[in-house]
């Protein structure tokens, strides 16, 4: 006979919060911690998103989530579960937020911004909010990540362009990969504090690959004036990383 889950497993969690430091906070910005449990907390769910839990009764999902000034970041803790967006939902809970996320625990498959999908723990992905989209988490897993406005991320996909969902494996996108998620735990579950020169930057490397679909401006100084912009919100952004991910940072410092 198969047997509910019971949602997660206290080791499971224990090393979750491990990971994403919990109980190691860098700063006394509140964040905010959602905890859904059972197939009746599913009507309290997140409205733009419509969950399918493999086992409604063991169903379990912990975030730790906070708004900044520009973006959102979050860290998520959740079992095995399909979460879709469909047109209907795209027209009722419109968001031009893309997902910037990362996961460390089991495997998602679907559909996404228009492609096939299939991620494996570290890939960095982006998913597209404003389109629908279909997918699958096969065992635990722990999205972690930032929601950026689209008009963040340059003029084409401001417009209404979108970008793949997995992004080709580079030294680039593992270090964008590294510094997303250094954010998203540093802030939405340690509770440090950034300004908007840090979101901003952040921003900026840890979508790399997007921000390219911005105008290149025409005048070498324009360009250099921007290089050097790019160049002070990075290293802002440095100084409040960790030494890993610094050293991946400096990766894209020298591009």
């Amino acid at each position: 006979m198969n047997q509910s889950r019971p949602g997660l497993s206290p080791d499971v969690l224990e090393y979750w919060r491990r990971a994403i430091g919990v109980d190691h906070p860098l700063g006394s910005n509140p964040s905010r911690q959602i905890r859904f449990r059972g197939a009746d907390a599913l009507d309290g769910h997140i409205a733009l998103l419509h969950i399918e839990p493999e086992d409604p009764e063991g169903f379990e999902q912990i975030a730790y989530w906070v708004p900044l000034t520009h973006i959102q970041a979050c860290c998520i803790l959740q079992t095995p579960t399909r979460t879709r967006r469909t047109p209907d939902l795209i027209r009722e809970f419109p968001s031009n937020d893309l997902i910037i996320a990362v996961h460390s625990m089991g495997s998602v498959t679907g559909r996404v911004n228009g492609f096939e999908y299939a991620c494996r723990p570290g890939q960095l992905t982006v998913t597209d909010n404003r389109l629908p989209y279909d997918v699958t988490g096969h065992g635990v897993t722990d999205p972690t990540g930032i929601w950026v406005p689209a008009a963040l991320l340059g003029a084409d996909i401001a417009a209404g362009a979108t970008v793949p969902p997995i992004p080709r494996d580079t030294p680039l996108t593992r270090a964008c990969a590294a510094l997303v998620v250094g954010l998203a735990k540093d802030v939405a579950a340690r509770g440090d504090e950034i300004d908007d020169d840090t979101e901003l930057a952040a921003v900026e490397v840890g979508s790399g690959r997007q921000t390219a679909a911005s105008p290149r401006p025409r005048s070498t100084h324009e360009r250099r004036r921007r290089a050097r912009q790019r160049s002070l919100r990075h290293d802002r952004y440095v100084t409040r990383c960790t030494a890993a991910n610094s050293r991946c940072a400096h990766r894209l410092s020298v591009r």
